[in-house]
């Protein structure tokens, strides 16, 4: 009876022992990994640092030539002699010669017009130091109905002597027939000046006439002046050039006068 109950114990502590282990499952199989996670957002900027020490000054270039200095101007509107500043080292010539006057109309026609002057020929031109001076003519402006041409400017400078041409006078063109055109050629700028540079002036522009109507020709401008216009419509006398070196406007009709020319001028300006 002892022993039996012995035996049952050991069977069932033994049993038991089964029953401990039966009650632990094996182990599941490992989980898939997750997402990664959202990159953090960026830190704030840091603060701006000190700023930094002001670097040595570089060294002072060379100083560079010194430029021309005016020291005067003289104008000539009549004849007379050129005397530089002193300390003048080089100048620059400003210059025309006269106008030539509109072309009036002839007498004694059944109608006539006249062509405009033409302008004198102007100058710009720089001559180098030491300078000397010399005489300087002005350049008269031609008289409508008289000595029509214009005549030259010069000046001396270093007994060089320079010269700006005059502008001719138009010309003068009539007809007794009825209804028959006539033109009339405007003056032109006349050779022969001296410079470095030239600027010539413009020619006067024609006149024209037909039956009971003309009109005369506009004078040339140039470089200081205004031409004087022609006839402003159906027959007249022409108008006066205004400034300087310009040409007079031509007339037209019968025994009309033309516009005079404008007289020269002279410019020096003076540098040291």
């Amino acid at each position: 009876m002892s022993d039996t109950k012995i035996l049952d114990e050991t069977c069932c502590s033994e049993h038991g022992e089964h029953g401990e282990r039966g009650k632990r499952g094996k182990r599941g199989h490992q989980g898939h990994r997750g997402h990664d996670g959202h990159d953090g957002h960026d830190g704030r900027n840091g603060d701006t640092g000190a700023t930094g020490a002001t670097g040595a000054t570089g060294a002072t270039g060379a100083t560079g030539a010194t430029g021309p200095t005016s020291i005067g101007q003289q104008i000539f509107l009549t004849d007379g002699v050129y005397v530089p500043t002193p300390g003048t080292r080089f100048v620059r010539v400003l210059m025309c010669g006269g106008g030539g006057a509109g072309a009036s109309a002839i007498a004694g026609v059944t109608l006539s017009c006249g062509g405009g002057g033409a302008a004198g020929a102007a100058l710009d031109f720089i001559v180098q130091g030491p300078i000397t001076g010399g005489p300087v003519v002005i350049g008269v402006g031609g008289i409508a109905g008289g000595a029509a041409n214009g005549t030259p400017t010069s000046i001396v400078i270093n007994a060089t002597l320079y010269t700006a041409a005059p502008g001719s006078s138009g010309a003068a063109t009539g007809t007794a027939a009825a209804n028959t055109p006539v033109f009339a050629q405007g003056g032109i700028t006349q050779p022969g000046s001296s410079a470095v540079a030239i600027v010539r002036g413009d020619n006067g522009m024609p006149g024209a006439a037909l039956g009971i109507n003309g009109v005369g020709g506009n004078g040339g401008s140039g470089g200081f002046g205004i031409g004087g216009l022609g006839t402003p419509g159906n027959l007249g006398t022409g108008f006066p050039a205004s400034g300087f070196g310009a040409g007079g406007g031509g007339a037209a009709g019968v025994d009309l006068l033309g516009g005079n020319g404008a007289p020269g001028i002279v410019i020096v300006e003076e540098y040291a």
